[in-house]
């Protein structure tokens, strides 16, 4: 049992998109609900893993949840959304489709 993050530039007609940032958190980890609570859909967390779903995300609210990482202090404890987040922002030029499964 895990929440397993996926990321994909958000296209339309890309049947298999390339995945762009990846990262995994345990269902007992104490912070898997971290990126849940960045990204501001905590719908999609299922307590254990995610819902197997995913949701289009805008670069704005990617780098909005960057930014509330940095009101954190960078703390290392967030080291793996820090990665994830800044790994769809490099990666695409557009909206990230992310999946939570």
């Amino acid at each position: 049992m895990s929440h397993e993050i996926h990321a994909y530039p958000a296209k339309d007609n890309d049947e298999f998109p390339t995945e762009i940032a990846y990262f995994k958190r345990t269902a007992f980890d104490s912070l898997n609900k971290t990126i849940y609570q960045l990204l501001n859909c905590e719908d999609l967390n299922g307590e254990w893993s995610g819902i197997n779903k995913d949701r289009v995300f805008s670069r704005t609210s990617i780098m909005n949840a960057l930014g509330q990482l940095s009101i954190w202090n960078n703390d290392l404890k967030f080291y793996k959304e820090k990665i994830f987040l800044e790994s769809c922002l490099e990666h695409s030029d557009r909206d990230v489709r992310i999946w939570f499964r």
